[in-house]
């Protein structure tokens, strides 16, 4: 069984200023977001015990975002999300 599956919670969806990213799984990792054009908009080292974090995405321009979080095994966990104003 893939550790990643169904791993990955973001909310609330669409956001406006404050996304929050929860996990299930317990190892280390990396949360990454980009935008449509494939640009790295944000990234964070995760440790492991730690399963949910925070992006201020006000920043950001409106439209969709994919959130990925891949485990250190290898394993990857997608999302897309939409930014709004």
């Amino acid at each position: 069984m893939d550790p990643a599956k169904n791993m990955l919670k973001v909310y609330p969806n669409p956001a406006t200023d404050n996304l929050i990213i929860e996990t299930d799984f317990a190892g280390s990792g990396i949360i990454t977001v980009h935008d449509t054009s494939g640009k790295l908009v944000f990234s964070k080292n995760t440790d492991a015990g730690t399963r949910q974090f925070q992006w201020n995405c006000s920043g950001n321009t409106t439209g969709n975002y994919l959130i990925s979080y891949r485990t250190l095994k290898g394993s990857t966990q997608s999302q897309m999300i939409v930014i709004k104003p």
